[in-house]
C-alpha cells in the first residue's frame, strides 16, 4: 500500500501511473476514487478492446448531487442514480482505458504536472497523434455504462494547503505541456512512488 504523507503535495499523474506500471492485465483503466460506474463499463471496455485494435476508450461523468450516499445500495439503487445525475458535457478522463503497451510505450501520465488538471487532457492529445482510435464510451448509448461523480467538498481535515507559487506553476507547466510534440513523457523511472 502506498500513502502519501499529510502535508504533501499529491499528483493525480504519479498516482496513476503506480497502479499502471503494476497492472497485470493486458488493459489497463484508470478511474478516479470519486467515481460509481454503472454494471457494464468493464465488461464494455474489454469487449471494445476485443473488437478494436490501438484503441484508446474514456468517458464523460454525469455529476450526482449532495447527497447522502450511505442509503444507496448496489445494484439496486442504480435506477434512482440514473435519475439524479446531470451528464456534464465538459472533457473526459475520468475514465480511460488503453492496452497495457500504450500505458508503458507513452510511459503514463506526465509526472511534471504537480496537483490535478490537465493530464487527461494531454494524454488524449498523444494517443491522437499515435494514430489511436479514440471512442468516447458516452456517445455509444450503451446501456448501464454511465460513470457517476461523488459530490463531495473540501473540509479543513482533508484539504491540502496548495501555495499559489505550485498552483500558477502548474497552470504554467500544463500550457507548456499541452503545446509539446511529443508523445513519450516522464523518464524510465516513471510509475515510482514518490518518497521512494
Amino acid at each position: 500500500m502506498y500513502y502519501i504523507l499529510p502535508g504533501s503535495i499529491w499528483s493525480l499523474a504519479v498516482a496513476r501511473n503506480i497502479g499502471l506500471r503494476r497492472a497485470n492485465g493486458k488493459y489497463a483503466m484508470t478511474l478516479d476514487a470519486d467515481c460509481i460506474i454503472e454494471p457494464q463499463v468493464v465488461a464494455t471496455i474489454l469487449g471494445l478492446h476485443l473488437k478494436y485494435h490501438n484503441n484508446f476508450i474514456v468517458s464523460r461523468v454525469c455529476d450526482l448531487p449532495k447527497m447522502n450516499l450511505e442509503n444507496i445500495e448496489l445494484p439496486r439503487d442504480y435506477s434512482k442514480l440514473n435519475d439524479l445525475c446531470v451528464c456534464t458535457k465538459l472533457g473526459y478522463g475520468t475514465l480511460m482505458s488503453a492496452p497495457k503497451e500504450w500505458w508503458f510505450y507513452s510511459r503514463g501520465f506526465d509526472e511534471r504536472l504537480k496537483v490535478w488538471g490537465g493530464e487527461d487532457d494531454d494524454m488524449i492529445i498523444r494517443a491522437e497523434r499515435r494514430n489511436m482510435k479514440i471512442i468516447k464510451l458516452e456517445t455509444l448509448e450503451i446501456p448501464h455504462t454511465r460513470v457517476f461523480h461523488q459530490p463531495h467538498s473540501l473540509t479543513k481535515n482533508n484539504r491540502v494547503k496548495i501555495s499559489k507559487d505550485v498552483f500558477v506553476n502548474h497552470i504554467r507547466m500544463k500550457n507548456r505541456i499541452l503545446i509539446e510534440k511529443s508523445v513519450i513523457r516522464n523518464n524510465e523511472g516513471w510509475g515510482a512512488f514518490p518518497n521512494k
